[in-house]
């Protein structure tokens, strides 16, 4: 089947739902599952990106912690003895997942 399996996780319900679908092909295929989270960069009122001094800074370390958390809350829901790779990406979700496809590394792509 597959080898390695990209869940792009963002806490929904349909990620939820995307995740509980990759677990069972990865246990059934004897495959690895790569769990992403991305950590959204923080944006100013022009749309641009940039990680700002004094009370930005405060929602830029907020974010980064919200970001770890989603990520946990995936692999509390990877049963034990699946093979994973946990992976909490800086960026915008679009840019960090084709990002970890550019990588070669994954042959599906299962997204809620």
């Amino acid at each position: 089947m597959f080898r390695d399996i990209l869940v792009p996780y963002d806490g929904s319900a349909a990620s939820a739902t995307a995740l509980r679908l990759a677990v069972d092909m990865t246990r059934a295929g004897n495959g690895v599952l790569t769990v992403l989270v991305a950590d959204e960069p923080v944006v100013d009122w022009r749309g641009s990106a940039y990680a700002a001094p004094g009370a930005a800074a405060g929602l830029f370390a907020a974010r980064t912690a919200e970001a770890g958390e989603r990520l946990a809350v995936a692999g509390a829901h990877i049963p034990d003895g699946t093979p994973n790779r946990l992976v909490l990406a800086h960026g915008r979700p679009t840019d960090v997942i084709l990002a970890e496809l550019a990588t070669g590394h994954h042959d599906v792509v299962i997204m809620g």
